[in-house]
């Protein structure tokens, strides 16, 4: 990243004064995105400077999102590089700009060979987002250069000018499609969106190619341990009962198949809902109560839950702050003491007695 670094940042100044000069928005436009490459490499070499500090009593969770964060920034950086580029061309059509196109031509030549060397060292770490962002900035002036070169050379041997904005808007469109996806990836994780999981047609197949999933981890990669999270493909659909007794539904001989229902809770005398998720017989005695961590909700118990339905009526609670449940105006009540109360709200609701059965994340009756 700091090769990286030194290399765009010392050409870019470079093919600054030659876009000046030379007076090609293509040049300009490739040198305006060595300018944003420099800044991209800068900030994802801080970053991942930042993520290796260890946790801290005020980030307990370490500062790993500082990478996901700098591609964030990256990307609307580069969507904002794209823009610029795209109105700048449309206006040189309507007022054509005199190119010197040898200068372009000498200038992007050795640009252009400069460039690969910057992508070769990025592209050896696929992995981590925030590098990935950073090659996209460096491919968007790979592709950038190979157009100012192609513009160069039409120039000089046509005298054609409108190739100059043709060939940054092509390029511009090029690099779009990449931009958009770091950027909705970076902005999923920073949101704390859910991880992908492994849809499957047919949940009763999920023993099988969990295994199968667990040996090619261990085999390729040496993961020993890892959570694997099921997904029926197309999705589930839960339905909603907003407000309803739970004392109404237990008189119903119906069967629920992850149906949602809320409990009313209390936060500092102000009122929300939890919201929780059931499956099987709301008449039968033995309850099962399920509770996510922190960064899940209770739908995600899907697969234990339905294996555990026949014997047990499951439910599965979001807890405040997650999923279906309401979020809370004070930040700082989302701790163990507004969990409990939550929890135990839920309990007098679903009028049972509760004793452990072994995990934090798993409560009976």
């Amino acid at each position: 990243m700091l090769i990286a670094l030194v290399l765009t940042l010392g050409f870019s100044s470079v093919e600054g004064a030659a876009a000046y000069f030379a007076n090609s928005l293509v040049l300009i436009s490739d040198a305006g995105h060595m300018v944003t490459d420099a800044a991209a490499l800068g900030l994802a070499l801080l970053a991942q400077i930042i993520s290796r500090r260890p946790p801290s009593p005020k980030h307990s969770f370490g500062f790993g999102r500082a990478e996901d964060l700098a591609a964030f920034v990256n990307s609307i950086a580069m969507l904002a590089l794209v823009i610029w580029i795209v109105v700048e061309a449309i206006s040189r059509f309507y007022d054509p700009h005199k190119v010197d196109g040898l200068a372009v031509t000498i200038v992007v030549a050795i640009g252009l060979v400069m460039n690969i060397i910057v992508a070769w060292v990025l592209s050896r770490d696929k992995k981590r987002v925030n590098t990935r962002a950073a090659l996209v900035h460096v491919m968007g002036d790979l592709l950038g250069s190979i157009a100012s070169l192609m513009a160069g050379v039409a120039i000089q041997l046509t005298g054609w000018m409108p190739i100059d904005a043709i060939l940054s808007i092509l390029v511009s469109l090029l690099i779009l499609k990449s931009t958009i996806s770091i950027l909705r990836e970076s902005y999923h994780f920073l949101m704390e969106g859910i991880p992908l999981h492994i849809e499957i047609a047919k949940m009763q197949e999920w023993p099988e190619i969990m295994s199968r999933i667990n040996t090619m981890l261990l085999n390729k990669h040496g993961i020993d341990h890892v959570t694997l999270q099921p997904e029926e493909y197309g999705g589930v659909h839960e339905h909603t009962h907003d407000e309803e007794s739970h004392d109404e539904l237990r008189s119903l001989l119906v069967i629920h198949q992850g149906d949602t229902f809320f409990v009313d809770c209390v936060s500092e005398d102000v009122s929300h809902r939890m919201a929780y998720h059931a499956w099987g017989n709301p008449n039968n005695p033995k309850v099962l109560l399920c509770v996510h961590g922190l960064t899940r909700r209770g739908s995600h118990c899907k697969t234990l839950a339905e294996a555990m339905c026949k014997d047990y009526y499951v439910v599965c609670s979001d807890v405040v702050g997650r999923g279906d449940s309401d979020r809370l105006a004070n930040p700082m009540l989302y701790a163990v003491p507004q969990y409990v109360s939550d929890m135990a709200e839920l309990i007098h609701k679903l009028g049972v007695d509760l004793r452990w059965i072994g995990s934090v994340h798993l409560w009976a009756v």
